[in-house]
Parts: structure tokens; C-alpha cells; sequence
């Protein structure tokens, strides 16, 4: 009876257990049941999620195919449209050359016609005034010195062709050499009949002086038909006419309807730019105005001192008579940028190497004494106003504006870069502040 009675609660437990275990593997098989429709259902809910994206991403796709399309034929038009617009300039050349010099000479006339309009004159004959004034000038200068200037470029002239002809008919050993002493002209004599000797120089001077008596018609013809033509320069104004009153034409109504000339321009713009533009058209005009008014006076200026520098030379014995034209020289040259006082001064300085050593170094101690007064008194009095570029820039700005439109774009270089480095400059501005 008592073992009978220990094996039931056994039985009981291991029933008991499996009932359990039953229990949780129903529940287990129903939690697994309830997954996979969980699963089924958000799968159902993201393949048209899915399938949207696939689309989309096809779309994005054939967008970025479209956009790279259209930039290359964007940009091939504008690549386009720039050559075009390049080769009209080119064409246009002539006409851009005038538009600029009315340009220009507007802002020299703008500032005297203003000042005539505060006495109620009106800006139509103030222009007019302007234009008398400076044909009288002209006239003046024609009247007095070209015939002077004339004179002493034909005296220049046929002192460099006689010389040549010498050393052409008696050879360099027994000419004398004018700008050395006659202590150290002996010496140097010496040393070419030395140099001669060693080097057997004399089958190459005697080819040389056998070309020149051959084309010594020809050299003296060239030089004498240079100095007609820099001589004759106001002849080829002249027959530029059409030119000429194209020019006043335009300055004319440049200057007399300024503010009707700038707001069509301004009307030409959009809106949102004209504010920016009406500011800077009245600073470019203020810049290059103040630039060329100062140019002409550093001319008059540097042209004066280096006739007031050959009459000090000549108290001392030196006189030159070519000195008129090399101070006229100076002047005009002045308007070219760096590369003008070297100009002159090289012109200069092979002028009185005619006369002597002495005088050589005389003229190149004045013109060096000149363009020290000019870069520390001259420039920082009358042009400090004006708008100041680097020499390298000027420098490429005037091989370019050559390259374009010969001695104009050579003079006309600096202003027009000054003008597209205000433009340059607030880009710049605007770019790093923004």
C-alpha cells in the first residue's frame, strides 16, 4: 500500500509537466503565427514604398542625365556667344576706338562745362566754349612750334645720315668719335685697330661699309621720309576728318545731355541694378576724368621741366639745339605709361651723344632728375585722385590694348583697366563677404 501511494504524485507530475510544456509550445506556435502575419503585413506596407523609391530613383537619374545634357549645350552656347561677341569686337574696333575717345574726352570737357553752368551757361555752349579754346590751342602750338620742331628733326636727321655715310666712305678708324674726348677718343682708336687685328674684322666692315655705300640713297630716303611722316602727323588728322567730327559729335552730346545719355543707359538695365550702376557710372567718370586731366598736366609739367633742365645745361656751355623737340618729346610721351620718360630719355641721350661724353652724362643725370621730382612731387600733388594700378597690370593691359588697337589702345589701356577693376574690385567684395 505505501509503495502504491508514492508512484501516483509521480504520474501527476509528469503529466502535470508535459500539459505545460504542451501549453507553451501552443503559445510559442501562436507568438510565431502572430510574427509572420506582422511580417506579411509591413512588407505589404513598404513594396509600394519600395517600388516608389526604385521609380524615384530612376527619375533622379534620368534628371541628372537631362541636366548634364543641357549644361553642355548651355554651356556650349555661351562658349558661343562669347567668340561671336569677341569677333564683332573685332570688327567693331574703329568704331569702339571713337565711342572710347568720346569717352574720355567728355571726362576732361565734364568739369569745365560744370563750372560755366553754375553761371548759368548753358552745357550745349559750354562744350562749344571748350571747343574753341582748344582750337586755339591747337593753333598756337602749329603756328609757334611745329615749324621749329620741324626744323630741328630735319637737322637731327641729316646729322645721323652724313655720319653714316662717313663711316660708310672712310671707315670707322679715321672718323672721329664726337661724344669722347680727344685723350680718350685716341685710346679707343687704339682699341678697335687692336680689336680688328685679333679678331680680322676688317672682310666684315668692309661688307658691312659695301652695304651701306650700296643703300646709303635708300637709308638717307628712310630716315628723311621718318621725320616727314612723325612730322606730318598733323596731316594724317587731317585727312581723318570724318573721324574728327564723329568724335566732337559724340562728346558733344555726351557732355551736353549727361544726365539724359546716363539714364538711358541706366533704363537699360533691370531694376534691381540700376541703383549700383548710377553710383558707379558717376565714380568712373570721377576716376578717369581726374586720371586724364592729370596725365595732360604731368605732360605740360615733365615737358616744361626738361626745357627748363636744356636751359640750365646750356648756362654751362651745353647747348642742344635739338632741345625743343626733345622737351616736346618728353611731354607727349608722358602719356604713355612707364615705358614713355624711358622713351624720351633713350631719345634724348642718343641726341647728345652727337655732342660729347660730357653732355651724354649731363642729359642722362637731368632725366633722372626729372622723373625723381615727378614720382615724389609731381605724381602724389597732381594725381592723387586718380586710381592707381600696379606696374605689372599696366604693363599687360597696354601689350593687350596694342595688340588690339595699335598706339590708341597703347594710350587708352590704363583707363579701360581701371574701369574693369572697379567692377573686379566689388565682385571681389561681394564674393568674400558673402
Amino acid at each position: 500500500m505505501t509503495s502504491r501511494k508514492k508512484k501516483i504524485p509521480v504520474a501527476r507530475r509528469v503529466s502535470s509537466w508535459l500539459a505545460e510544456r504542451k501549453e507553451q509550445l501552443q503559445e510559442f506556435g501562436a507568438y510565431v503565427e502572430e510574427m509572420r502575419r506582422e511580417r506579411e503585413k509591413k512588407l505589404a506596407h513598404e513594396m509600394p514604398l519600395l517600388e516608389d523609391t526604385k521609380a524615384s530613383s530612376e527619375k533622379e537619374i534620368r534628371a541628372k542625365v537631362d541636366i548634364s545634357v543641357s549644361s553642355v549645350v548651355k554651356a556650349s552656347i555661351a562658349v558661343a556667344l562669347v567668340a561671336i561677341g569677341l569677333y564683332m569686337l573685332f570688327l567693331l574696333t574703329n568704331i569702339i576706338a571713337l565711342v572710347l575717345i568720346s569717352f574720355f574726352l567728355a571726362a576732361i570737357l565734364n568739369p569745365f562745362v560744370d563750372f560755366l553752368e553754375k553761371y548759368r551757361i548753358p552745357r550745349g555752349a559750354g562744350v562749344l566754349i571748350s571747343y574753341i579754346l582748344i582750337l586755339l590751342a591747337i593753333a598756337v602750338f602749329i603756328i609757334l612750334l611745329v615749324p621749329m620742331l620741324r626744323t630741328q628733326g630735319d637737322k637731327l636727321v641729316q646729322s645721323i645720315s652724313s655720319y653714316l655715310l662717313v663711316v660708310a666712305r672712310e671707315g670707322i678708324t679715321t672718323l672721329p668719335i664726337p661724344f669722347l674726348p680727344d685723350s680718350v677718343e685716341s685710346q679707343a682708336v687704339a682699341t678697335i685697330n687692336q680689336l680688328r687685328t685679333n679678331f680680322n674684322l676688317d672682310l666684315l666692315f668692309e661688307q658691312f661699309r659695301a652695304w651701306l655705300i650700296e643703300n646709303q640713297t635708300v637709308i638717307g630716303g628712310s630716315l628723311e621720309t621718318a621725320a616727314t611722316n612723325f612730322f606730318g602727323f598733323l596731316n594724317v588728322v587731317a585727312n581723318g576728318l570724318g573721324n574728327v567730327i564723329v568724335v566732337l559729335l559724340l562728346t558733344f552730346f555726351a557732355v551736353a545731355d549727361k544726365q539724359g545719355i546716363k539714364s538711358f543707359v541706366l533704363r537699360l538695365l533691370p531694376v534691381k541694378h540700376r541703383h549700383y550702376f548710377d553710383g558707379k557710372l558717376s565714380e568712373i567718370q570721377v576716376k578717369i576724368g581726374s586720371w586724364i586731366r592729370g596725365q595732360l598736366l604731368l605732360g605740360l609739367a615733365v615737358g616744361l621741366a626738361t626745357f627748363l633742365g636744356f636751359l640750365i645745361l646750356s648756362l654751362f656751355g651745353m647747348h642742344f639745339e635739338e632741345m625743343g623737340i626733345l622737351s616736346v618729346l618728353a611731354g607727349v610721351t608722358e602719356v604713355i605709361p612707364v615705358v614713355g620718360p624711358i622713351i624720351a630719355a633713350v631719345f634724348a641721350v642718343l641726341v647728345a651723344a652727337n655732342y660729347g661724353i660730357i653732355q651724354v652724362l649731363a642729359v642722362l643725370i637731368m632725366f633722372i632728375a626729372i622723373q625723381q621730382l615727378e614720382n615724389n612731387i609731381l605724381v602724389p600733388v597732381i594725381m592723387r585722385h586718380a586710381v592707381g594700378l600696379s606696374s605689372l597690370v599696366i604693363i599687360v593691359c597696354m601689350l593687350i590694348g596694342a595688340q588690339f588697337f595699335g598706339f590708341l589702345g597703347l594710350i587708352l589701356a590704363v583707363p579701360v583697366s581701371t574701369i574693369i577693376s572697379l567692377f573686379v574690385h566689388d565682385f571681389m567684395n561681394n564674393h568674400n563677404g558673402g
